[in-house]
């Protein structure tokens, strides 16, 4: 199968010293696959066929069509609805706990980023090529778009009322206040900027051009630059271990990040996509879309444990903590069972 990526998602070509060789690099959505923590069932996109695999703790997998060209979807745990955007219609799917499709709330273009507010019950949804972001009342499924900016990535901090949008030809985050509607913008000092996590106050948003990670104070705006490996552009936090995770898609390694400081750097496989942290098991996942696998890493010692199949191009991930369960979603179609307990 050919992979789907932007306009559908994304592609960045960069010429790297690789071997003599040019690598293709394409950064994938991260959104591709969520989980319901509180009734541990797990919800991942695939494109190929148009559905949304819904995924129960017993392993159970029951497959409902959606819109065409489903890219990302988010859920609300407080009320069991899902999220799905879709770029083919430009609209979201929305979805009760029994699994029925409720509504299609269209959007302002085409569909890429989507995010929950759990407490103030709203979806926030970016689009394509366009700077308008769609907010979604999830009482009353009605939408309207406020005019930030381009934007790609979302992170929602429900507790400080803020909505970071990133977008990757700017250098700069957006904030948006979801209580007053205010706009401020957040300088990166970067452009071309991928991923992004939070963790004790800071946002980490990696620079894949620049081969650095930008850690930003949320309240005070300071920003200093850690150097990780080629192409950084996933990351994900480990509160329990203080310690950030940054996939290096081009050299086949992630960066561990404690205390504002890369502190080691861990080999996995081929292109790194995506990060994600059990963090009550003490384990890594890493999505390997190069070579078809996920790297298991002692969150520790920093040692990698083990190497396990996933699908075609796996390129994001998904912790159910409760059973220890991590799924793959993969470009080739299809969720993927990594680690049970």
């Amino acid at each position: 199968m050919q992979r789907s990526i932007w306009p559908l998602l994304l592609l960045v070509t960069a010429t790297v010293a690789a071997s003599g060789q040019e690598a293709q690099v394409g950064l994938l959505n991260h959104s591709a696959i969520t989980v319901n923590q509180r009734t541990h069932t797990v919800y991942a996109v695939d494109e190929s066929h148009n559905i949304l695999e819904v995924i129960s703790p017993s392993g159970a997998m029951q497959h409902i069509p959606v819109g065409a060209g489903p890219v990302a979807v988010a859920v609300n745990g407080q009320t069991g609805r899902v999220y799905v955007a879709c770029d083919g219609p430009r609209a979201v799917w929305v979805l009760n706990a029994q699994g029925d499709v409720i509504a299609k709330v269209p959007t302002a273009a085409r569909p890429y980023g989507i995010a929950v507010d759990e407490a103030e019950d709203k979806v926030y949804v970016s689009n394509t090529f366009s700077a308008m972001l769609t907010v979604i009342d999830g009482a009353g499924n009605t939408a309207r778009n406020v005019k930030t900016g381009s934007a790609d990535v979302l992170l929602v901090d429900a507790a400080a009322h803020r909505v970071y949008l990133e977008g990757y030809e700017s250098d700069t985050l957006t904030v948006l206040d979801s209580v007053t509607g205010t706009i401020t913008k957040l300088p990166t000092g970067k452009k071309h900027q991928w991923g992004m996590a939070m963790s004790d106050g800071i946002l980490y948003v990696p620079h894949p051009q620049d081969d650095s990670v930008g850690l930003m104070d949320e309240e005070t705006g300071t920003a200093h630059e850690v150097r990780t490996g080629a192409w950084p552009c996933a990351v994900a936090a480990d509160t329990k271990q203080g310690t950030v995770w940054v996939t290096n898609y081009v050299d086949g390694t992630v960066t561990a990040i404690k205390h504002g400081q890369a502190t080691a750097t861990v080999r996995v496989g081929a292109k790194p996509e995506a990060v994600a942290v059990d963090e009550l098991a003490g384990r890594v996942y890493v999505a390997n879309e190069g070579d078809n696998t996920v790297s298991v890493i002692d969150a520790v010692t920093h040692h990698v444990l083990a190497t396990r199949a996933a699908g075609e191009h796996p390129y994001a991930l998904a912790v159910e903590s409760a059973s220890h369960r991590v799924y793959a979603a993969n470009a080739g179609g299809g969720a993927t069972l990594i680690a049970a307990h």
